[in-house]
This record gives structure tokens, C-alpha cells and sequence, in this order.
């Protein structure tokens, strides 16, 4: 009988280390779930700032000034984006005259007094990666 006992009592020992190690378990993945989460809000807010530089050029009637804006934009990023190495440019299709920014000597710039049309492209990350200029 009292082997019995200590039996029972090593059997309730083992299901309840099984129940709390299958606890850990779990609020270990619900934390990394958390952390997960709280880092890809992290990445969508950087994808909106990368973003923003250039979204608010996009659409149909834009000017001529608003146009060269843009394009000293995009000269200036990726300028900027091969100093630190990161090489996220931007890449400007006009009139059928693709063209990457990155020196200063390169920045490409409209004439006239037409208005234009601006697209902007989207690689798989999120991020602008092509803008389109046409008539």
C-alpha cells in the first residue's frame, strides 16, 4: 500500500512538471508572437515614411515645378541612399528615358509648361522602387 501511495504521488508529480512546462511553452510563443507583431508595425511605419517622400507627387495634372520637384527628390534619396549604403534607389521612367539618380550631375529635369502624369511603382517589400512620369 505504501508503495501504491508513492506511486500516485511520483505520476502526479510528473503530469503537473509536464502541465507546467507545456505552460512555458505556450506563454513563450505568445510573447514572441507580441515582439513579432510590435516589429512589423515598426517596418510599416518605416515603409510609410520611405514612402511619403514620393506619394505626394503622385497623380494626374502635376506641373512642370512639381514634376522637377520630385526628380530632385528622387536624385537627392538615392544620392543619399548609396552614401549609406542601403542602395534603395529609385528608379524615374520618362517619356521612355529610364534614368537612376545617383550623382548630382544626373538629376534629370522637365521643360515646358505641359502637365504630367506620375505613377508610382511598388516592389514586393512595400516600397516605391519605380516612379513613371508621362503625358
Amino acid at each position: 500500500m505504501e508503495n501504491a501511495t508513492k506511486a500516485l504521488l511520483i505520476a502526479a508529480a510528473v503530469l503537473i512538471a509536464i502541465l507546467l512546462i507545456s505552460l512555458g511553452i505556450v506563454v513563450m510563443r505568445q510573447g514572441t508572437s507580441a515582439v513579432q507583431d510590435a516589429g512589423s508595425g515598426l517596418d510599416s511605419a518605416a515603409i510609410e515614411q520611405f514612402n511619403g517622400k514620393f506619394s505626394g507627387y503622385e497623380g494626374d495634372h502635376k506641373s512642370t515645378t512639381q514634376v522637377n520637384a520630385l526628380l530632385r527628390e528622387v536624385c537627392s534619396h538615392n544620392l543619399q541612399e548609396a552614401a549609406t549604403g542601403t542602395k534603395r534607389f529609385v528608379e524615374i521612367s520618362a517619356s521612355g528615358i529610364v534614368t537612376q539618380a545617383t550623382s548630382a550631375s544626373s538629376a534629370a529635369r522637365v521643360s515646358g509648361s505641359d502637365y504630367y502624369k506620375v505613377t508610382c511603382n511598388f516592389a514586393g517589400s512595400g516600397i516605391v522602387n519605380k516612379i513613371t512620369i508621362s503625358k
